[in-house]
Parts: C-alpha cells; structure tokens; sequence
C-alpha cells in the first residue's frame, strides 16, 4: 500500500544526486528533473531533502492545473444545468404521467 505522503513517479539517483522521473499533472510525457532545493545550484544529495523537494514541485504542479481546470469548470457547469434544466419539463410530465396521458393520482389522497 502507497503512503499518503509519498510522491509519484521515481526518485532516482544520477551521480551522486537525485533526480525525479514523473509525469506531473497537466503534462502528456514523462521527464526526468534535478530535485535541486530552493536557493540551490545543484540537485541534492540528501533523500530527505530530494522527497521534501519532489513534494513541493508536485503540490505546485497539481495547483498550476487545478488552476487552468477551475477556468474552465464553470463554462462546462453551466452547460449542464442549461441541458438539466431545458430536459427537467419532460422528464417530469413522464413521471408524473400514466399511459392515459392524464396526471396519475400517486400525488393526491385515496378519497379525493
């Protein structure tokens, strides 16, 4: 089983300092990156530093396309509530329909 905290792809080590091999949201093909820490001129050589680095990169990626998704999300919401909506009349005229085509009695008392 995955840790939760655990990111994905490969960490791997390329002389002497680790690197990251993953597919990062919003991207289509797989590359290799210098896990190298903030104010750094090189990849790191240390594994903790290398996950801590892996796992801000990817917490910025999944923001980056969590932002371009938001921009489009509301265009498509609204699509479907005007589709929902446009089909709500029929729908509901079916289900409250019998095959006699008058309204079925489901709603109203026995008695009356």
């Amino acid at each position: 089983m995955r840790r939760r905290n655990q990111v994905p792809g490969c960490i791997f080590i390329n002389h002497g300092r680790y690197w990251w091999r993953v597919t990062l949201p919003g991207e289509k093909k797989l590359k290799a990156r210098p896990l190298i820490p903030d104010g750094g001129a090189f990849a790191t050589d240390d594994p903790g530093v290398a996950e801590q680095v892996a796992r801000d990169m990817y917490a910025r990626a999944v923001f980056a396309a969590g932002a371009t998704e938001a921009s489009r999300r509301p265009r498509t919401w609204s699509k479907r509530l005007a589709s929902a909506a446009s089909r709500l009349p029929r729908l509901s005229r079916r289900h409250w329909t019998r095959r006699r085509k008058r309204p079925s009695r489901s709603g109203r008392s026995a008695s009356g």
